[in-house]
């Protein structure tokens, strides 16, 4: 997203509407947000190349010439390559070496984004980000623990997971969060710099996500500072699903509904600054694809796009269960940085063997009644879950 801003004329609707999508108000305060996003590219290739690998590339028709300005920014700020292409005459290999790339940064969690249909004689450019990220649990949990459980539904209707996971022990939580109306718990990777949150809606009766999600969509970072000073240290008996959920999408009406529209209208788009020779660049689609596991040991997860404050302890444990619909998101507590952010619904959108859910027809037609509207019209693959990739480029 930044890269079409950075592409985008000053003072034109195409500027302000992503200008706006990224919370910044004036151009000058681009700068920090580029310097801000190299500090972080450079530390995770520093610091964390084990837990987090990140990588952004251009692919550009052998037609097109960039603009100096945009051609350095991508290789001073974005640490990406700008690579040349035949897509009217060779777009099956070009496609083929994106979901390489990709494939590559994600380590074959995620091996095509791609279709060598998408690539065609007016395709002038793609822009394509991967992230990948893989962390294990401070303190794991004991498969002897995991055993089936029920998840309610957001129909209300009761279903059974397979693998519902146990553990006893102390977690920085923010029961009844007054902010979000949310049971909150922070479970701890290995690399304490990251974790999983788990959001839990307070209200037992209360299964619909739609009050967290806004809230969470729109956060800024000083959400994860107000978080972390109302958490505490408790003793909790925590049970949540092992799950391995897949994401297939074209977001383009999520960016729409945002408030991002000039950029996918010919007559309105004005990214006059990434080319030297196109003035009518606009974008077709975004594709967004993103995997997730979930399991005893930690977290895997991949996605791809075309703080302490209190030490107090409770003597008595409290159960906290994400046996119902819930958010979670994976953090980078060092840049209050939100990884991935997705929801679980139903044990239905799992990739488990069929043979290992039980009320499979009943969870995904649940599955189906709530992911429906985003789903892409064009994908053959069936939706799972939505997991969104906030660190954009």
């Amino acid at each position: 997203t930044s890269m079409l801003f950075y592409g985008s004329q000053e003072n034109s609707s195409t500027f302000q509407q992503l200008s706006d999508l990224l919370g910044l108000q004036r151009r000058e305060h681009y700068g920090d947000y580029l310097l801000n996003y190299l500090l972080v590219l450079l530390g995770y290739e520093r610091d964390s190349p084990q837990y987090v690998l990140s990588a952004n590339r251009l692919y550009v028709d052998k037609s097109v010439e960039l603009e100096a300005n945009f051609a350095s920014a991508l290789e001073r700020f974005y640490r990406a390559e700008a690579l040349k292409g035949d897509f009217a005459n060779d777009g099956p290999r070009t496609a083929e070496e994106m979901n390489a790339f990709v494939s590559n940064v994600t380590r074959g969690n995620i091996k095509t984004i791609i279709a060598p249909r998408d690539i065609d004689e007016l395709t002038r450019l793609v822009i394509i980000n991967a992230i990948y990220f893989k962390g294990n649990w401070f303190k794991s949990f004991d498969p002897k623990d995991t055993r089936p459980g029920t998840f309610t539904l957001s129909s209300g209707q009761v279903a059974t997971h397979p693998k519902m996971m146990n553990q006893g022990g102390h977690f920085w939580v923010s029961d009844a969060d007054p902010e979000l109306k949310a049971d909150v718990v922070d479970i701890p990777y290995e690399n304490e710099d990251y974790s999983m949150l788990l959001f839990i809606p307070r209200d037992p009766t209360d299964f619909s996500l739609d009050f967290l999600e806004d809230k969470l969509r729109h956060h800024n970072g000083s959400l994860f500072d107000s978080l972390y000073r109302r958490m505490i240290s408790r003793k909790v008996n925590l049970t949540m699903p092992s799950f391995e959920i897949e994401s297939s999408a074209d977001i383009s009406e999520t960016f729409i509904a945002l408030g991002v529209t000039d950029v996918f209208d010919q007559s309105k788009s004005n990214l006059f600054d990434i080319s030297t020779n196109y003035k009518d660049l606009h974008v077709d689609y975004i594709k967004h694809k993103a995997h997730i596991l979930v399991n005893e040991e930690g977290t895997e997860a991949s996605a791809a796009t075309a703080i302490v404050v209190g030490t107090r302890s409770s003597s008595s444990p409290i159960r906290i269960s994400a046996n119902r619909p819930f958010i979670f998101m994976i953090v980078d507590k060092r840049y209050n940085l939100a990884l991935f952010m997705g929801k679980y619904v139903s044990p239905g959108g799992d990739k488990r063997p069929s043979s290992s859910q039980p009320n499979q027809s009943q969870d995904v037609g649940e599955e189906e009644e709530v992911e429906q509207a985003s789903r892409s019209k064009e994908s053959q693959e069936p939706k799972r879950v939505n997991i969104q990739f906030p660190f954009r480029s």
